[in-house]
């Protein structure tokens, strides 16, 4: 079942929609995932036979509940996913992607402010753990009022909900 989650005080209409492993969209979401992975890991995913693997992981986390993969839109046009879970009564985000030429024109941060949105009265806070070496993420992360926690080998990020 797919829903979409729209932002009517915006200009420009951003929303998300579910993708689950039997949706019609779940190949387009893999796929997309792998342009992600082999970006962000290029050595770990230099090939789509690399991404078989991690579909799997995929369809059995959606298995276990409360995970759930979003294609992120823009106009109704995809700019994005994310695969977010609840744990401990916090929302992690496991990724969050935005297409390169989709960049630099607040289409994440837009989709991230209707993730805080949706995931308000669900969860306490928002959890998003990233590699250190990568500077505009941890930019991008710190333009939500996080808190950070640099203490480990990734940062955290804390994004408190009211």
């Amino acid at each position: 079942m797919l829903k979409a989650t729209n932002s009517p005080d915006q200009s420009t209409s951003y929303s998300f929609i579910f993708v689950h492993p039997s949706d019609k969209n779940w190949n387009k979401y893999v796929d997309m995932c792998f342009e992600y992975l082999n970006e962000s890991w290029p050595k770990d995913f230099p090939n789509k036979d690399t991404i078989k693997d991690y579909e799997t992981e995929l369809k059995d986390r959606y298995l276990q509940k409360d995970r759930y993969f979003l294609f992120l839109k823009k106009c109704d046009k995809i700019v994005g996913l994310a695969n977010l879970y609840f744990h401990n009564g916090s929302l992690f985000v496991a990724e969050y992607y935005i297409i390169p030429d989709k960049r630099r024109q607040k289409s994440g941060y837009e989709s991230f402010v209707n993730i805080i949105k949706w995931a308000k009265g669900k969860a306490k806070d928002i959890q998003i753990e990233v590699d250190k070496d990568l500077k505009k993420a941890n930019k991008f992360w710190q333009s939500f009022n996080s808190t950070l926690d640099d203490s480990g080998p990734r940062n955290i990020f804390t994004i408190t909900l009211e």
